[in-house]
């Protein structure tokens, strides 16, 4: 009888439907282990925008877009994107949840026109705001059940059908804003938990838990679907980004309002000498 060495069962293994079927889930988790370094990597890094030599800094900020409700506001939102570029603005930055997700809640899927990724993605390859000026985001809560429910990493797809908008990260984001020889940092973030009995309430939290030291001069906030600016607390401009999406059965439910729009910024940014810096602020709401 012919001698089966070890090298000739594992050969002999990796053509079989099982050994295949292994060797294809290595190859799925490998690139799955690499993307999330390349995720982590885009993470941890802060975005720098080059503005023009001026004194004001003009920029944009939106939030919970839910591309696939059947409560977005797409028209409002690309007319909000275009105004904002009329205006001279020079990049939008959003807060997250761009797509609506899936089995978000029970009965989620009633308030959906678009069921799952592959319709969600493709709505918004179609129907995505191009105001010519960039439109860099974060995702939230609502795109992460892409994630875990099928291993999509929403933020990287969306960029690569529409170029115009620029990934920065899941759940938060570093961008410094820089122009005539100072800089203006935003950190975007999309939280968890839910609205609080009073409107300023999570903002403060928020804000009260940076570390000292890393505070930056604004930071934008979004998944509340509401709209508000703080002007300074802890030395922090604090804004809650307002949303897109009307407000769905579950918010009646649970008695939350939705803010629609999206803020206009003119920021004048000090001399180093002075370190005094002008924030004027423009929410245009659609009802």
């Amino acid at each position: 009888m012919k001698k089966r060495t070890l090298k000739h069962f594992a050969e002999h293994y990796e053509k079989s439907h099982e050994g295949q079927k292994h060797i294809a889930n290595l190859k799925l988790e490998r690139d799955a282990l690499a993307g999330g370094a390349a995720l982590a990597a885009r993470q941890n890094a802060q975005t720098r925008i080059k503005i023009k030599d001026k004194a004001v800094i003009r920029f944009a900020m939106i939030g919970d877009l839910h591309i696939g409700s059947r409560y977005e506001m797409l028209p409002q939102l690309r007319a909000f994107c275009d105004f904002a570029a009329g205006e001279g603005a020079e990049v939008i930055l959003c807060t997250g949840d761009v797509l609506d997700g899936w089995k978000m809640y029970p009965g989620q899927e009633y308030e959906l026109h678009k069921m799952g990724w592959n319709d969600q993605r493709d709505w918004f390859a179609e129907q995505a705001p191009r105001p010519g000026i960039p439109i860099q985001f974060i995702t939230g809560n609502h795109d992460a059940s892409f994630k875990k429910l099928a291993g999509v990493v929403a933020g990287v797809e969306l960029e690569k059908l529409v170029p115009q908008w620029q990934f920065l990260g899941e759940d938060f984001a570093d961008v410094l804003l820089e122009a005539n020889g100072m800089a203006w940092r935003v950190c975007l973030i999309h939280p968890d938990g839910g609205s609080a009995y009073a409107l300023s309430y999570r903002g403060q939290k928020i804000t009260e838990q940076i570390e000292g030291g890393n505070k930056p001069n604004m930071l934008g906030i979004g998944h509340f679907h509401k709209s508000e600016l703080i002007p300074s607390y802890r030395n922090v401009c604090v804004v809650q980004s307002g949303t897109f999406q009307r407000q769905t059965p579950y918010m009646q439910r649970k008695g939350l309002s939705a803010h629609m729009g999206g803020w206009l910024f003119d920021i004048g940014i000090g001399d180093r000498d002075s370190n005094c810096n002008r924030i004027k602020s423009q929410f245009v709401a659609f009802y």
